[in-house]
């Protein structure tokens, strides 16, 4: 009976000594699903991180390539105004200069006119 006792505490002994185990196999277990869940959330933030930081500069990109395009525009439009005022002032230059030359032309008429009629005369 005492050798029965014996191994009954031997074999308590055991059992507690694997229910230690199992409960630091499971304690281990637990830090490591833990831990390799914590590095996934750590890298799911830096992915959602780095999806933020690629959308601002994509837009970043965008706005800058905007404003460029607006400034050649603006560019445009204003050669298009210089262009358009230095042909008015060409064709103001052009009629003055016909009307000069129609000017000429009547004084010579009337030159060659008054000294016909002093010769007939």
């Amino acid at each position: 009976a005492a050798a029965l006792s014996s191994l009954e505490k031997q074999l308590s002994g055991h059992s507690k000594a694997l229910q230690d185990t199992d409960l630091t196999t499971l304690r281990r277990e637990v830090e490591s699903v833990r831990a390799e869940a914590a590095t996934k959330l750590q890298e799911d933030k830096f992915q959602t991180l780095q999806r933020q930081i690629d959308g601002n500069s994509a837009q970043q990109q965008f706005l800058e390539t905007q404003k460029q395009l607006n400034d050649v525009k603006e560019r445009f439009e204003a050669k298009d105004k210089s262009i358009e005022k230095l042909s008015k002032e060409l064709s103001e230059l052009r009629r003055a200069k016909e009307a000069e030359a129609q000017a000429a032309q009547k004084a010579e008429k009337l030159a060659l006119e008054q000294s016909v009629k002093q010769r007939d005369a």
